[in-house]
């Protein structure tokens, strides 16, 4: 029996009106039939289950850094601007900066928002661990996300980011193939 524990931060750093927004959507699919952790996909319209958390971006030995604040979990209803339920029933419209649909196209009922328009280097993140019963060590991790970078003149490691970590708790191991890192670097490239 394995624990996992799935990471999602929306890292940004700011200037004035820099601008970063996070749609994420978390869905598991796993070779054998099972039972999904419970909320994982967000199907309860809220929360539960998952960790919230806030925090602010500095770079630190020439490496973007997250310092939580508190270096606890926070109750997302605290910070309604920066953690959004969003319902495709009846819909949340198109994105204003990238003219895309705020609500995952693949049919669930719930995505969530992190982050807003806000400038000084904030951070928001979401994590949620479950558990692979015994025996169940092939499994799919599907994500659906979309992001909107405002690409500030910085130097690639004050960019604004999206950072997903996947990790094997159990083994303290992080599972490399499905942890990414995005941001748009300074050539207007978007790495990762």
């Amino acid at each position: 029996m394995k624990q996992i524990h799935i990471k999602t931060a929306a890292l940004y750093r700011f200037k004035l009106k820099y601008f970063f927004l996070l749609i994420f959507l978390l869905a598991i699919n796993k070779i054998t039939p099972a039972q999904c952790p419970p909320n994982i996909d967000f199907e309860l319209g809220n929360f539960t289950g998952w960790q919230c958390w806030v925090g602010n971006v500095t770079v630190f030995n020439g490496k973007n850094t997250i310092n939580w604040n508190p270096n606890l979990p926070v109750n997302p209803n605290l910070y309604p601007s920066r953690f959004q339920m969003l319902s495709s029933n009846p819909g949340n419209g198109i994105d204003n900066y990238g003219r895309f649909p705020r609500n995952c196209p693949n049919g669930s009922g719930y995505s969530i928002q992190l982050g807003n328009n806000q400038a000084g280097a904030q951070a928001e993140g979401v994590s949620y661990t479950f558990t692979i019963p015994p025996g169940q060590n092939q499994f799919n991790l599907i994500y659906y996300y979309a992001v909107i970078f405002q690409g500030p003149q910085h130097q690639n490691n004050q960019q604004p980011r999206m950072v997903i970590d996947i990790n094997n708790i159990t083994d303290n191991v992080k599972i490399d193939c499905s942890s990414f890192e995005f941001f748009k670097d300074i050539n207007n490239t978007l790495p990762g």
